[in-house]
Parts: structure tokens; C-alpha cells; sequence
């Protein structure tokens, strides 16, 4: 019976250890343009189920996989490639990452001679309710 009683009460330890123990999740929506000379590639949003993952999206002969993880406690990085395959070749780029807050936020950046940008990489990324 003692026996019993012990193993029943360490179960119930160990069940409320576990559930304290349990990190919240948070999702996030991004969506990612890039503009290079005359192209526009206007990716499909994709939802980030937790911090650390890596997803895909694509548009025309462009693929982006960007990633999502926690940078400190009050900021989120993304860090992202890009690659498209044309009819003359193909290309593969590291992105410049970005550091967000954890609420989300916008962020730009471009390249280019002063009055014509040559590229453009423009990132939303949004915090959703659960």
C-alpha cells in the first residue's frame, strides 16, 4: 500500500513539473518581398508555429527559406536564402538578417547607386493571437 501511495504522488509530481515546465508558444505570419532591377517577387505569407523554425515559400522560379528564432529576451531573428533557377542560370543568396522585436515589425533594406535602388528585401513579420 505505502508503495502504492509513493508511486501515485510521485506521478502527480512529476505530471505538475512537466506542466509548469511547458515554454508558451507563439505564431508568427511573415510576408517577404524582393526587388532586384525590374523583377518583383511577392512571396506567399507563411506561419511560424514556434520560435526555431524553418520554412519555405515561393513564387515564380524563386524559393525563400527563412528561419525564426529567438535572438534575446525582447527580440526575434530572421535569417533567410533565397534561391531562383531562370532560363540562364541560377542564383543563391544569404539575406541579410534582421533583428525584430517580439511583437513583430517591418524592416527594409536596399542596395543601389543613390537614386535607383538595383535590390530591395522587405520583410512584415506579425505576432498572432492564439
Amino acid at each position: 500500500m505505502k508503495n502504492r501511495i509513493f508511486a501515485l504522488s510521485l506521478l502527480g509530481l512529476s505530471s505538475s513539473v512537466f506542466a509548469d515546465s511547458e515554454l508558451p508558444s507563439t505564431s508568427y505570419e511573415m510576408t517577404v518581398a524582393v526587388e532586384e532591377q525590374s523583377l518583383k517577387h511577392d512571396f506567399p505569407s507563411v506561419k511560424f508555429d514556434y520560435l526555431g523554425q524553418t520554412l519555405t515559400t515561393s513564387v515564380d522560379e524563386c524559393s525563400y527559406t527563412g528561419t525564426l528564432s529567438e535572438d534575446d529576451d525582447n527580440t526575434i531573428l530572421l535569417s533567410a536564402t533565397m534561391s531562383c533557377t531562370y532560363e540562364s542560370g541560377s542564383s543563391y543568396s544569404e539575406m541579410p538578417d534582421f533583428v525584430l522585436k517580439h511583437e513583430g515589425g517591418e524592416a527594409s533594406m536596399s542596395f543601389g547607386d543613390g537614386e535607383t535602388d538595383m535590390w530591395t528585401y522587405s520583410v512584415t513579420v506579425k505576432k498572432l493571437d492564439l
